[in-house]
């Protein structure tokens, strides 16, 4: 699933602070999963929560997958940073006592490290993916809630597009209000730079 969810990682993007219910909810990740088949190829951002700061900054994210050692799978971010082109690494793997759930651990090289846990909430492999991530700050009794939605391709075909919405509304955790959908033509100036740098 080359892909990740450009989790635009630098600064933890996609953050929401949700004021209603502090606590973190309970999840039902995707079971019997393939990791393997998620994290092969590409994948491209077509939404995440609204962050300002983000938003202004950060977009067209391809999360391009690569070699593996162990269980871990490296991966390589391409997206536009304040209009140009920039690359960072990183790593996914299963988290410790996943089980058959799929619960992740994503783990960005830059500045030391940044160790997000994700759990993906929905997939059809050749479609689109959704992933989601819940921060909760115990001493200010606050949390913050992190949406990434990916596609195979630029843009999404209608009927995954679709599914994406029934999963939304039928689920209840993700706010469409909240959601940030990623430009198109961001995608393309990103393999347009890529392609000049080759």
């Amino acid at each position: 699933m080359n892909y990740f969810v450009s989790i635009s990682l630098l600064s933890l993007w996609i953050a929401l602070l949700v004021l209603a219910d502090p606590k973190c909810p309970e999840l039902k990740p995707v079971t019997h999963y393939n990791f393997t088949a998620m994290t092969t190829g590409v994948w491209y951002d077509l939404a995440r929560y609204e962050e300002p700061t983000i938003e202004k900054s950060s977009t067209g994210n391809r999360y391009t997958f690569g070699a593996r050692k162990g269980s871990s799978v490296f991966f390589t971010v391409d997206e536009l940073l304040d209009g140009k082109l920039n690359t960072f690494n990183g790593t996914l793997k299963v988290a410790e006592n996943a089980g058959d759930t799929a619960q992740l651990i994503y783990d960005v090289n830059e500045e030391g490290g940044i160790l997000v846990y994700l759990d993906v909430m929905a997939i059809e492999y050749d479609k689109f993916l959704i992933m989601y991530y819940c921060l909760f700050d115990d001493k200010a009794q606050k949390r913050k809630d992190y949406v990434w939605i990916s596609s195979r391709k630029i843009g999404a075909d209608k009927e995954s597009i679709d599914k994406i919405k029934n999963f939304i509304n039928k689920a209840g955790l993700i706010d469409p209000k909240k959601l940030f959908w990623i430009k198109d033509e961001d995608h393309k100036k990103v393999s347009e730079l890529l392609k000049q740098q080759s």
